[in-house]
């Protein structure tokens, strides 16, 4: 899944959340998938980082 793409759907959860009363387990859930899109923003971060890392090393050979 793209990183907008789990985005937009705990977005889409938080509205229900909002809207519903969400059961233990589905809270938990929700708080799963928010942890998730933020190591895979971290992650990705770190990616982009390491590619510039690479990139200027390369550069000053």
């Amino acid at each position: 899944m793209e990183h907008d793409d789990m985005i937009r759907a705990a977005n889409n959860i938080l509205r229900l959340r909002d809207k519903t009363k969400l059961d233990e387990t589905n809270e938990i859930l929700l708080i799963l998938v928010e942890s998730l899109i933020r190591i895979e923003s971290t992650l990705s971060q770190i990616e982009q980082n390491l590619s510039r890392i690479k990139k200027s090393r390369k550069e000053r050979r």
